[in-house]
């Protein structure tokens, strides 16, 4: 899906009709608000410039486009002229529905903010769930609380 057909749906929800220019900015507020729910993500946002805006870097998910981002829009759109309670009930559904969202839907590596460990999907024993491999300390070399999860073996040990 594109900025365009984002801008057709958004425009078919509320009542009056906006420009794609004003859509782009709405989506990357509510992109910004996504990235900081956890797991911390970089979904990039639309970059906006003074002649227009490239639209292609769009996540290619029309489930999390018509699922998050586009009652995000409809709702910050609608909560312009809404009551303070109103806009915080709006914001307060969008927050519910997109953890559930980052929940269960699988983030690609390369967005998930701390990524450092580049082998992270040997560890992945579940959506969006990870097991540490312990190369790390938590807490400035202090190992004692440190354990060990025999059920993950390393491939190469295979």
């Amino acid at each position: 899906m594109n900025i365009y057909d984002l801008t057709n749906y958004v425009n078919l929800d509320v009542d009056d009709v906006y420009e794609v220019l004003d859509i782009a900015r709405w989506f990357n507020k509510g992109i910004a608000n996504y990235n900081l729910i956890p797991p911390l993500t970089k979904y990039p946002s639309i970059a906006l410039t003074e002649s227009g805006y490239n639209a292609t870097l769009l996540p290619d998910d029309d489930n999390f486009l018509l699922g998050v981002m586009l009652p995000f829009i409809n709702n910050a759109i609608m909560g312009q002229d809404a009551a303070l309670n109103e806009k915080q009930l709006y914001l307060q559904e969008y927050l519910m529905n997109a953890r559930e969202y980052k929940k269960i839907y699988p983030i690609p590596v390369n967005y998930i903010v701390d990524s450092f460990n580049q082998d992270l999907d040997t560890y992945r024993i579940g959506q969006n769930v990870f097991v540490s491999d312990m190369r790390y300390s938590p807490m400035q070399g202090d190992w004692s609380n440190a354990s060990n999860y025999l059920e993950v073996k390393d491939p190469e040990e295979e």
